[in-house]
């Protein structure tokens, strides 16, 4: 099997309550998911150290024998953060137009591209909408132009819903919405990536996982939970039991 390590920085919703560390973000809006929790507004020297965290963590990821890394942004961490008027409200070069918003996410892949080399495949993780109205990551605004974007620089996008606050209909108990919920947003990104695409979403049934894939609504069936269940769901898949 390949290994895959999700590098990501919280920024607003990481509460450092051990090191008691004021966490950076895009603008200094306070977590709208954990308690009292405020960042501050990351000048240039922070963009350039925390990408170079990202760039560090690859590389022992590499080191360690990961196989892939994750620019991990969804859940409205870091690079989703910058991406989503929500949380960034700069008026730099970061900040404003969707190509500004999107620079900090880019130049970061871009930076782990170039020290893992062909060693490690680059995965993306993205939030196609955060159900945040016009202030939240949007499919066709925000989520489409940034897969055209970055397509030849990352091997495979991992595509999901919702923002941290709004984290339910993600990971919602699956009685409360139907197998394949994702789909639909998931579909779209399918329409324009080059690359592999991969989801989660309710996949309940093996036969809605597998059709899933046949007819190229997805590339593959993101399933940790089902295989904690099963270990040997895709072998009964392929066998037809």
């Amino acid at each position: 099997a390949l290994a895959a390590a999700e590098l990501w920085y919280g920024g607003p919703h990481a509460p450092c309550m051990e090191t008691r560390c004021v966490p950076r973000a895009p603008s200094q809006i306070p977590s709208d998911f954990e308690h009292l929790t405020y960042p501050k507004e990351m000048d240039k020297d922070d963009i350039r150290t925390v990408q170079g965290f990202y760039v560090e963590a690859a590389k022992r990821a590499r080191e360690a024998g990961f196989d892939i890394v994750y620019v991990y942004g969804s859940h409205s961490y870091l690079p989703q953060q910058f991406l989503t008027p929500y949380y960034n409200r700069r008026t730099d070069e970061y900040g404003g137009s969707f190509e500004n918003r999107a620079r900090f996410w880019r130049e970061t892949i871009e930076q782990v591209r170039e020290a893992v080399g062909a060693d490690c495949a680059i995965a993306v993780r993205m939030s196609t909408d955060m159900f945040m109205g016009e202030a939240g990551t949007q499919l066709e605004r925000d989520c489409l132009p940034f897969v055209e974007m970055c397509d030849e620089i990352v091997d495979v996008w991992d595509i999901n819903v919702s923002g941290i606050a709004e984290w339910g209909e993600d990971a919602t108990p699956s009685r409360f919405y139907e197998s394949g919920r994702m789909l639909p947003w998931q579909k779209a990104v399918k329409g324009v990536a080059k690359k592999p695409v991969l989801g989660v979403g309710r996949f309940t049934s093996p036969a809605a996982m597998a059709e899933a894939v046949r007819t190229r609504a997805l590339d593959m069936i993101g399933a940790a939970r089902p295989s904690i269940a099963d270990p040997f769901l895709p072998r009964k898949i392929e066998e037809g039991r």
